[in-house]
C-alpha cells in the first residue's frame, strides 16, 4: 500500500507542481523583438509569499542575444530598508542574478517582479533562455522549498506580434514514471543538446548531445554525469536545439 501510494504521488508531481511548490514565470512570455532591437524580461511571483532573497542562474544563445544589465525587480524597490543587488554576465550566454533585503524585519511579499534582465536583440532566430537553477529564501533566510522557473524564448527578427515558435524541437519518453530506465523520442533539426535537471532547474547530466536530422530514439536510466544512479523523484528532461527548447518531466520510481 505505501509503494502504492508513493507512485500515486509522484503521477501527480510529473503533471502538476508539487503540493507548496512555486513556479516562476519569465515575462513577456515567447516575445519578438526586431534584430538591433532592446527587450527585458522579468521574473515574476504570482503567489502571495514573503522573500528576502532571489538567487537564479540563467543561460541564453549568446549568438542571438547580448546582456545589458540585471536589476532587482520592482517588489525589491518599494522595500523600507537597503536591498543588495548583484549582476554578474561576464561569460556570455550566462548570467547570475540576485537581491536581499537587509535589515532583521524586512523582505518583500508577492506578487510582483522579482528580478529584470536586461538584453539586445544581435542574431535573428529563435533563442532559448533557461533557468538553470533559482532560489528563493524566507524572512528568516530559510531556503524556500520547490521553487522553479520555465523556460522561454524570444524571437529575433520578428516584425509581427509576439507569438511562440511553431518549430520547437519534440520530445516525449514512455514509460512514466519508469524504473530503471525509459525510453526517450526526440524531434527536430540541427545540432542539439538533452540534459537532464533536478525540480529546481540545476543541470545534473548531460544526456545526449549531437545532431537531430528528425527523429531520434534512445534510453535513459536515470544518472547523473558521473554515472551515479538518482534516487527515485522527479526530474526534468530539456531538449535544445537552434529552434528553441521544450522540457519535459520523469518520473522515477523504486
Amino acid at each position: 500500500m505505501r509503494r502504492i501510494l508513493a507512485v500515486l504521488l509522484l503521477v501527480l508531481a510529473s503533471v502538476a507542481p508539487a503540493a507548496g511548490g512555486v513556479v516562476l514565470r519569465f515575462d513577456p512570455a515567447d516575445q519578438a523583438l526586431p534584430l538591433s532591437g532592446q527587450g527585458s524580461l522579468s521574473i515574476l511571483l504570482d503567489d502571495t509569499l514573503d522573500v528576502r532573497t532571489i538567487e537564479v542562474w540563467v543561460d541564453y544563445d549568446a549568438t542571438r542575444l547580448q546582456s545589458v544589465d540585471g536589476v532587482p525587480g520592482f517588489l525589491y524597490d518599494g522595500a523600507p530598508c537597503y536591498v543588495w543587488p548583484e549582476f554578474d554576465d561576464a561569460t556570455p550566454g550566462e548570467w547570475f542574478g540576485s537581491a536581499v533585503t537587509i535589515g532583521y524585519d524586512c523582505w518583500v511579499t508577492g506578487p510582483g517582479e522579482l528580478f529584470r534582465w536586461d538584453f539586445a536583440a544581435v542574431g535573428e532566430g529563435v533563442a532559448c533562455v533557461v533557468c538553470t537553477y533559482v532560489r528563493l529564501f524566507d524572512p528568516g533566510a530559510e531556503l524556500i522549498a520547490d521553487v522553479s522557473l520555465p523556460p522561454t524564448h524570444v524571437l529575433v527578427g520578428a516584425t509581427d506580434a509576439p507569438a511562440p515558435p511553431t518549430d520547437l524541437p519534440r520530445l516525449a519518453l514512455h514509460p512514466n514514471p519508469f524504473n530503471p530506465a525509459t525510453r526517450l523520442r526526440l524531434a527536430g533539426e540541427g545540432p542539439a543538446r538533452l540534459t537532464a535537471h533536478d525540480v529546481a532547474g540545476r543541470r545534473l547530466a548531460v544526456v545526449w548531445e549531437g545532431q537531430l536530422d528528425g527523429e531520434r530514439a534512445l534510453a535513459w536510466r536515470a544518472r547523473d554525469g558521473s554515472g551515479r544512479d538518482l534516487p527515485a523523484g522527479v526530474y526534468l528532461l530539456r531538449l535544445e536545439t537552434p529552434a528553441g527548447c521544450v522540457t519535459r518531466r520523469a518520473v522515477l520510481i523504486k
